[in-house]
């Protein structure tokens, strides 16, 4: 099976950091061509995107990393 890779390159280029992991956390995925949100851990949304994209058919081996959002947090905690 090959392999699917998660880019981070474009969130970086927008962030200072990489996204804090989170069990209250959505992240939205470029997914083939289409934004696709999955709400959870890291782990846990980054294994869904790779199943969106082999469910997909889309040629592509690469999904980039778009946004990240902790719910439920206030934005001075």
């Amino acid at each position: 099976m090959e392999r699917i890779e998660i880019d981070l390159t474009h969130y970086l280029e927008r962030y200072p950091r990489p996204p804090a992991d989170s069990h209250l956390a959505s992240w939205t995925f470029i997914i083939g061509d289409t934004p696709t949100t999955i709400f959870g851990p890291y782990d846990e949304a980054t294994s869904t995107a790779k199943l969106y994209l082999r469910m997909s058919g889309h040629p592509s081996n690469r999904i980039l990393l778009e946004e990240c959002a902790t719910l439920g947090r206030s934005p001075a905690s």
